[in-house]
């Protein structure tokens, strides 16, 4: 199963954070790549 991480803002904030912990930093130009969603929601989230 997919999750739909522009449709549910928690699970897309959680896996944000999961990526931290493991990598210790992300770019924001990856992520919305990653999770298909703004530049925008990105720096909001």
């Amino acid at each position: 199963m997919m999750i739909d991480y522009d449709a549910i803002p928690k699970q897309r904030q959680s896996y944000i954070h999961q990526l931290l912990n493991e990598n210790g930093r992300v770019v924001s130009a990856d992520l919305i790549k990653l999770l298909g969603v703004s530049e925008h929601t990105i720096r909001r989230d």
